[in-house]
């Protein structure tokens, strides 16, 4: 595998009342303390990735803002291994966040393969809990 593409959807009642740039804020910065943590070590640790300064104006959980529209809200971050992208947008019927990985090197493909399961699991849980906590859940 030397690229990665998956889209994780949610169903709403409502497009969630939110900028793009404040839902990847509730997303990712508001989901709990222990979750957060664990998703900025793994990032670190795990991955290599470079992660800017937690609470910055530039940067949602460590995530740079690469790109904001109407719409939309693109978050990137890259390791010497890879880069990684975020997606996020709403439309009247889902939350959806896609995830791209451009692997670079051959030692990153074990690396985000052991990763895999976990991003499978976690993104859409992170989804559905923020649909909750916005009360647009379908």
């Amino acid at each position: 595998m030397r690229h990665y593409a998956e889209e994780f959807a949610a169903r709403v009642a409502r497009r969630p009342p939110y900028t793009p740039e404040r839902w990847a804020r509730v997303v990712y910065e508001d989901a709990p303390k222990p979750l957060r943590a664990f998703l900025r070590f793994g990032w670190r640790a795990g991955l290599g990735l470079r992660l800017g300064a937690p609470g910055s104006a530039e940067h949602v959980l460590g995530w740079r803002i690469a790109e904001v529209d109407e719409d939309a809200i693109r978050l990137a971050t890259s390791s010497p291994l890879l880069d990684a992208e975020l997606i996020l947008h709403n439309t009247a019927e889902h939350a959806v966040i896609t995830s791209k990985v451009r692997l670079h090197r051959a030692l990153a493909r074990p690396l985000w393969a052991a990763a895999l399961p976990l991003h499978r699991r976690l993104i859409p849980l992170m989804l559905r809990q923020a649909v909750r906590r916005a009360g647009v859940a379908a």
